[in-house]
């Protein structure tokens, strides 16, 4: 989680003061869906499942627009208008010859209150006519900007995301944007309820001629993780000599009393279980025996840039092996980077190497970069990036004590937990121009100061008594930021959790900079 730089001193609030210049909610050019769905724009009246010669056929440009890109596998316009908003892009989409996704921006930006502000009642109004209709969104802020993003599916089944944009662009201007994003791509996999339909599907896996062929050979070194805290993927491979089952130590350590289950629903009962140090990677020791993939060993000598991969794995969850093909993007000293999108549920799939069918990494984790970080803009396309774990870089597995282990486990989650209540905290108090949305804040280890604060603030009191009530509770947030840290630091002996911690400890450190900052301006007014 990276902390957003929301408070810097006299709760500043992103978006201008309220109360001028009301725009209302702004009208989107769409046709009304079913209710609690977004609205089916059908993207310029194109049917799903379009070719691109039927799209052009029925393609009704708003005025003013302008075809920048024009190919068999994607369509993009620019320019034009809808009531009052301009159209920043539209985007369609072709997968296999047929329209399966698209995207729509729309964008104002004589959106300046009297001050000159950009306007946060248009925000705030669009956001919660949103939330009436699509649910409950999830909130995200920066330095100049602020956004809500909505997920669900429309009235004709499409996966739909709704992005609600303000902020500035590179000329310093207000900006206000609205984003639909629609797919209708068929699902990699259906999902599978029974064991009996899991195997059934994964030897159906679409895929190509080799994929297919690593599934069938490996069938019975693909492993299910599963347990009532999630799910993920695993699998069986040879290292120095023995098997083991492999998946990543962050699955292990989320799915408390994990079961490992092969694709025929065979119970998989491993061994001594260890973690490798320095690596997001767990394993237990099987018998010998089987089919097991085999471990490349020196994969920055052997693996070059563009290379092809597959992730075998249970993505999302779903009890689905799927093939997802991509290249190798770089090799790093414990990482290998792939553009193959795996998705969540695939944490713990082997990477495969296709030219000579050798594990390279366990697919572990991606990042999301949504701004440019010279100018804060929001990016048209988000660039994500995929990462695995090379295991013929680990030098040191560390045994684990189950007690221990879902000990510390619990111990870094809590924190966690609280680094993320924080930063809302911070976040709310911005957004609501030094004051606390009552009962927005439920973690126990603030909670009862945040009550108590709020009960001070509503006595009659002095400006000076009022500023030391603020101080000292800003002063307690500060304290907090590091004393469950510091108290688990002796306790956590993995590896892993102290890294985790150390992420954590960082993230606290500026957290309790902004503090710092705020105790100190309220010593200059006092």
């Amino acid at each position: 989680m990276k902390l957003p730089a929301v408070l810097i001193l006299c709760f500043l609030a992103l978006c201008g003061a309220r109360g001028a210049d009301f725009f209302g909610t702004p009208a989107a050019p769409v046709a009304p869906g079913k209710p609690g769905t977004p609205e089916a724009i059908e993207f310029l009246n194109i049917p799903w499942n379009a070719t691109p010669a039927e799209a052009k056929r029925v393609m009704a440009l708003p005025p003013g627009a302008v075809v920048k890109e024009d190919t068999p596998d994607r369509i993009v316009l620019t320019g034009g208008a809808f009531e009052t908003y301009e159209v920043d892009r539209w985007e369609l989409e072709f997968v296999n010859g047929k329209f399966t996704k698209g995207v729509i921006q729309l964008v104002r930006h004589d959106v300046r209150n009297a001050k000159g502000w950009l306007n946060d009642q248009t925000f705030d109004a669009t956001r919660d006519a949103f939330d009436k209709k699509y649910g409950k969104s999830v909130g995200r802020t920066g330095s100049n900007h602020t956004e809500q993003v909505w997920e669900c599916k429309d009235s004709s089944g499409a996966m739909a995301t709704i992005k609600l944009y303000a902020g500035w662009d590179r000329t310093k201007d207000p900006r206000f944007n609205i984003t639909y994003s629609y797919d209708r791509s068929p699902p990699l996999a259906t999902h599978a309820s029974t064991e009996a339909a899991q195997s059934v599907a994964a030897a159906s896996t679409p895929g190509d001629p080799a994929s297919r062929d690593l599934v069938k050979t490996y069938r019975n070194s693909l492993v299910f993780v599963t347990g009532a805290d999630g799910s993920g993927s695993g699998f069986v491979a040879r290292l120095n000599e023995a098997n083991f089952l492999f998946t990543n130590a962050h699955v292990a350590a989320g799915i408390k009393g994990a079961g490992f289950k092969s694709l025929d629903g065979t119970k998989v009962a491993g061994g001594a279980p260890a973690i490798a140090v320095g690596h997001d990677i767990f394993r237990m020791q099987l018998a010998a025996g089987g089919t097991p993939f085999e471990v490349m060993q020196g994969v920055d000598e052997k693996v070059t840039i563009d290379d092809e991969v597959v992730v075998l794995g249970n993505s999302e969850g779903a009890g689905v092996i799927n093939t997802i093909k991509g290249k190798v993007v770089g090799v790093g000293p414990n990482l290998v980077e792939v553009d193959a999108p795996f998705q969540p549920g695939n944490s713990g799939s082997p990477i495969i190497h296709l030219k000579t069918g050798k594990v390279i990494g366990v697919a572990t984790y991606l990042t999301i970069k949504k701004y440019d970080a010279a100018t804060k803009e929001v990016l048209k396309a988000p660039v994500i990036r995929r990462f695995g774990y090379r295991l013929d870089s680990v030098k040191t597995w560390q045994p684990v004590a189950w007690p221990a282990f879902y000990a510390q486990a619990a111990e870094v989650q809590a924190i966690e937990t609280l680094t993320g209540d924080l930063d809302n905290f911070l976040v709310d108090l911005s957004k609501n121009h030094g004051r606390v949305t009552t009962g927005a804040h439920a973690n126990p280890a603030i909670k009862m100061r945040i009550d108590q604060w709020l009960a001070e603030k509503k006595k009659r009191m002095s400006p000076k008594d009022a500023a030391a009530a603020d101080q000292n509770f800003i002063s307690f947030l500060k304290v907090a930021c590091r004393s469950d840290t510091t108290a688990a630091q002796p306790r956590l002996t993995y590896d892993y959790f102290q890294r985790q911690l150390g992420e954590q400890q960082q993230q606290r450190g500026e957290i309790a900079d902004i503090f710092d900052k705020i105790i100190k301006d309220i010593q200059k007014d006092r």
